[in-house]
C-alpha cells in the first residue's frame, strides 16, 4: 500500500531528479565572503561562507555575495554541463588608493609612491 504522501514511482522519480541535476561550484576570492544562491522563484537553494559545491537542476540562478558591507549579485544560467565559476571580490569604495577598489587610479599610485619616499616633515621643509 502507498501512502498519500508517496507517489507509486517515488524512488524512481527521485533518481530521475538527481540525474537532472548538474554540479554547481562557485569559489569566491576569499573564504570570508557570504555567498547565497537563489532560483528563479526566489527560493534560496544554497548558501555558505566561502565556496559552494552542490548540484542544481538547469535554470536561471542569482548569485549574491556579501563582503565588508558590500553586496553584489548577478544572474547566471546553468545548463546541462557543470557550472564552475570564481567570484571576484565585490568592489568596495575606499578613501585611499587600495588596489582592486574604485578609488585606485594611476595618479593616486604615483602620489603615494612619491610621498612615501620623500621626507615631508622637519628638515625637508626648511628653506
Amino acid at each position: 500500500m502507498v501512502s498519500s504522501s508517496e507517489a507509486p514511482d517515488g524512488p524512481r522519480r527521485s533518481r530521475q531528479d538527481a540525474a537532472d541535476q548538474v554540479p554547481f561550484v562557485v569559489m569566491p576570492d576569499t573564504p570570508s565572503v557570504l555567498v547565497t544562491v537563489t532560483d528563479s522563484a526566489f527560493r534560496e537553494v544554497a548558501h555558505a561562507m566561502g565556496t559552494i559545491d552542490t548540484t542544481l537542476p538547469p535554470g536561471i540562478y542569482r548569485i549574491e555575495q556579501r563582503f565588508g558591507g558590500e553586496v553584489e549579485s548577478r544572474f547566471v544560467e546553468v545548463g546541462t554541463e557543470p557550472f564552475v565559476e570564481r567570484l571576484a571580490l565585490p568592489r568596495m569604495p575606499m578613501p585611499t588608493p587600495v588596489e582592486g577598489t574604485p578609488t585606485t587610479r594611476e595618479d593616486h599610485r604615483e602620489a603615494a609612491m612619491r610621498w612615501s619616499t620623500e621626507a615631508t616633515y622637519g628638515a625637508a621643509r626648511r628653506p
